[in-house]
């Protein structure tokens, strides 16, 4: 890319390296690629991996695509799995899953529910509904239970915008 196209996409303001950074930059370029710096040669690419990079490449572009086009459709859906573990999001399934809607619950009430819609309310609403929701908060002290347990009860109150 030269550097007039790239000022005019991504700006010229950016972070130059520093003086060290500079010296140690030209040392290495120098210096002979033996021993530890073998690693740092340039090896061109074969044929056959400039043919793997382009095809890996043009898959991406098109799997990509197809993505983006399917999320124009008013039937995109995504299901709701635990990405770390792949199993249904539930209740008690994976403790940072839990963590996270217990702070998703606080923050929304913090908020006077000002984010919250109708399809985010039932999500909540059914991933507490699995088992006693008051008795898998992993808040360590009673302060934080007691913030959580309010959040859940007025949540269950509050009509979505």
């Amino acid at each position: 890319m030269k550097s007039s196209a790239y000022n005019k996409e991504f700006g010229k303001e950016r972070t130059k390296p520093g003086f060290f950074a500079g010296i140690l930059g030209f040392v290495i370029k120098i210096s002979p690629k033996i021993g530890p710096l073998k690693a740092m040669k340039f090896k061109p690419p074969t044929p056959d991996a400039e043919k793997l990079f382009t095809e890996s490449f043009d898959t991406v572009i098109v799997h990509y695509s197809g993505n983006l086009h399917q999320l124009d459709a008013d039937h995109f859906l995504l299901t709701n799995i635990d990405f770390d573990t792949g199993s249904k999001t539930a209740l008690g399934e994976y403790p940072l899953t839990d963590k996270t809607y217990e702070e998703l619950v606080i923050r929304l009430k913090e908020k006077n529910f000002s984010h919250l819609n109708a399809p985010l309310k039932e999500n909540i609403l059914t991933f507490y509904s699995s088992n006693d929701a008051s008795t898998s908060v992993t808040g360590t002290d009673g302060q934080d239970k007691q913030k959580f347990d309010e959040a859940l009860a007025s949540l269950k109150d509050v009509q979505p915008q």
